[in-house]
């Protein structure tokens, strides 16, 4: 009998001594759809940052560090013990048979001179609840010094120096999934995470210019750079192409259909008003509320709607009437 596959990637998110969240911040669990609202400060885009920090253990953390102003400015203020800052994360497997158990990432990082420094990283399966003894972790290193590794085909080992970059992340070293298969498992997962952040509308924004005609249209671009393509796939998709044409009424209530055309290399979109056709780039907008991110099996949405405004009074509404959740978090 087929397993019914959970959506939620992110079960759990753990940052501490990170940003704005403390040493004794406790995490917060995640569902298939999550709506953060907050004032400014509370630590709603600290969120998203900690996301963004994990999905890099692909490539370089650094280069997130460095586009948030360098190491020191990710470490909580409040750290007077110099305490590393982390984030952990439960990532839920999405099983093939009931046997998948969710897998734990932690990672842990200090300023040194100005400079970073991983103090831990770790790789296990979530420990359970009355589980005495702890399984061997796939991965974890401290201090660049005591560094070990399982696989497939041998038992935990201590790695010879200089095996391993130990600024980065094993994730984007070891990921073969013959021999590693849970660090290639969070490597193939952490690609698909995508964080939309940057919500550009003006006139010359890739939103409304014509696009590439050959780029893939499985997963929207953070730039939006192939939405057009993806807008023309899910337009064969009657329930799909409903579902957009309901939420575009409630930008503006004429909005009767979109289409997209493709011309010349070049893909256009295109809004239906009555008997009126719209290019994208004379579309008006009137931007209330912004989404701060979202990410493919756990939607994470961080916003501060003004309700005084039609955006705010309709967001809060809908989040009202479909999502029932705890108030939002105090982050310190």
């Amino acid at each position: 009998m087929p397993v019914k596959i959970n959506p939620i990637l992110i079960r759990h998110l753990a940052p501490k001594n990170f940003l704005s969240f403390g040493p004794d911040y406790k995490g917060i669990d995640l569902l298939p759809l999550n709506v953060i609202i907050g004032a400014n400060g509370s630590g709603k885009s600290n969120l998203i940052e900690a996301i963004s920090f994990m999905r890099a253990s692909l490539h370089e953390w650094r280069d997130v560090l460095r586009r948030g102003g360098g190491v020191s400015e990710w470490i909580w203020k409040g750290n007077q013990d110099d305490a590393p800052a982390s984030v952990e994360w439960i990532i839920q497997q999405l099983p093939r048979d009931k046997r998948a158990r969710p897998l734990r990432h932690q990672v842990a990082f200090r300023s040194l001179a100005q400079s970073f420094q991983i103090h831990e990283e770790v790789v296990e399966y979530q420990p359970r609840e009355k589980e005495v003894k702890r399984r061997t972790p796939f991965y974890r290193s401290i201090d660049g010094a005591a560094v070990a590794l399982k696989s497939e085909i041998s038992e935990r080992r201590r790695l010879a120096p200089g095996t391993i970059d130990m600024q980065r992340s094993i994730i984007g070293q070891r990921n073969d999934p013959e021999i590693y298969p849970q660090l290639a498992w969070l490597a193939s997962n952490y690609k698909k995470i995508r964080i939309y952040r940057e919500w550009s509308m003006g006139t010359k924004s890739f939103l409304r210019q014509p696009q590439p005609s050959d780029m893939r249209n499985e997963v929207i671009e953070e730039d939006f750079s192939n939405l057009g393509l993806n807008l023309s796939r899910l337009r064969q998709n009657s329930r799909a192409k409903n579902a957009i044409i309901q939420h575009l009424r409630k930008l503006d209530e004429g909005l009767t259909d979109f289409d997209v055309s493709a011309a010349g290399g070049t893909v256009q979109i295109f809004f239906n008003e009555g008997d009126f056709v719209i290019p994208a780039p004379r579309l008006a907008y009137d931007r209330e509320f912004a989404v701060d991110s979202e990410q493919p099996f756990s939607f994470l949405i961080a916003t501060q709607p003004d309700e005084e405004t039609n955006w705010g009074r309709r967001l809060q509404g809908e989040i009202r009437r479909e999502i029932q959740t705890d108030p939002p978090p105090k982050f310190s």
